[in-house]
This record gives structure tokens, C-alpha cells and sequence, in this order.
């Protein structure tokens, strides 16, 4: 499944509102104002995805997360660079930031 929220002037991505999603594929969330991401947002899609991959859009946002390859565990990860003055966070089942807060 794909979920666009492009162009909605978002400024928090929250664990309660993906926590539902399962088997997504591909999240677009782009040109907002996205600071905060609660951490536990992408570990549970990524723990929750079928497919072993998600592919993520995040371009245009304070805080941008980005998926990458962790070869040492042969497992999809989620980066977050996070907006001045906030500091990233680790979620679970996720070895690097994670999420901005």
C-alpha cells in the first residue's frame, strides 16, 4: 500500500496514527513542516511490513528520516536528521535514530 501525505503542512508524524498501518510499502510525507516524529513510528512499520522494504519520502521538512541497508544484520533501517535544536532518538527494533524530538 502507498500513503501520500504530501503538501499538508503536518508538523508531528505520531506513533498512534501509523501504529494501524500494516503491509505498507511506500509513505510520502514530503514538503510539510515535519519536526517531531515520535521514534516508534517506523520500527513498527518496519516490523510490520511483509515486504522487507518501505520506500520513504520525507524531502522538504525540517526533520528529514531516510531508509537505508544494515548489511551486519541483513535488515532495512530508518535514519532521521533532525531539525535545529532537536535531538534524535532510538525506537524499537531500530538501532539508529529513529525519530526527532
Amino acid at each position: 500500500y502507498t500513503l501520500s501525505l504530501a503538501n499538508n503542512q503536518l508538523s508531528i508524524l505520531t506513533d498512534a496514527v501509523f501504529s494501524p498501518l500494516q503491509q505498507l510499502q511506500s509513505l510520502f510525507v514530503r514538503d510539510n513542516n515535519i519536526s517531531e516524529i515520535e521514534p516508534g513510528v517506523f520500527g513498527k512499520l518496519l516490523f510490520q511490513n511483509t515486504f522487507g522494504s518501505l520506500l520513504l519520502s520525507m524531502q522538504g521538512n525540517p526533520s528529514e528520516c531516510r531508509t537505508g541497508w544494515r548489511a551486519a544484520t541483513q535488515q532495512l533501517v530508518v535514519y532521521c536528521l533532525c531539525a535545529s535544536g532537536l535531538v534524535g532518538s532510538v525506537g524499537q527494533n531500530q538501532v539508529m535514530a529513529s525519530g526527532c524530538s
